[in-house]
């Protein structure tokens, strides 16, 4: 361990920049990938329940999506099923994501995508309805893949198709 002197100088050369340098591009051992994973799903999660999903913190929210697609291949190497399962939970999540940075109002938001999967045809038309007002929000800036899904290509997958350890069921 390092420590101050008297005069408040390191009395060894700092080194915790280059250990946080060489262990930042270290990939996570497949159950750490799954507790990423599984953190991700659960904090998106209380972000909208706690209505705090917003044009402030979905970018970081985008930011993550993105990594949780990479962190996914390692948490679930060549599971192709669950692969489809996650793609399909992205899909939609981003959906969501673009929605909260658009204005919307997170209580009309799925809380996860098996919120959104599982709900009855009149849920999940309200959700529906709430992407297309957010996608025509003032926030708007460009199209993205994502958003082109709107509304008539979301499509419920298959209950079997659902690893377990992908997304907490809430």
């Amino acid at each position: 361990m390092n420590e101050r002197d008297s005069n408040g100088d390191w009395t060894r050369p700092p080194k915790a920049a280059k250990f946080l340098e060489r262990h930042r591009n270290l990939p996570f051992s497949q159950e750490e990938a799954r507790e990423w994973i599984n953190d991700y799903w659960s904090h998106a999660s209380e972000m909208i329940r706690r209505n705090e999903l917003n044009p402030v913190t979905a970018p970081t929210f985008l930011k993550l999506h993105d990594s949780a697609d990479i962190i996914f291949q390692q948490a679930h190497p060549g599971d192709k099923e669950a692969l489809k399962v996650h793609q399909s939970h992205q899909a939609l999540q981003k959906i969501v994501f673009l929605a909260g940075k658009n204005g919307a109002d997170n209580s009309k938001l799925p809380l996860s995508p098996n919120k959104f999967f599982n709900a009855t045809e009149a849920r999940k038309s309200e959700f529906l309805g709430e992407f297309r007002k957010a996608k025509k929000g003032p926030k708007r800036q460009g199209s993205t893949r994502a958003a082109s899904l709107l509304p008539d290509q979301i499509r419920t997958r298959p209950r079997k198709q659902r690893p377990r350890d992908v997304e907490p069921e809430l």
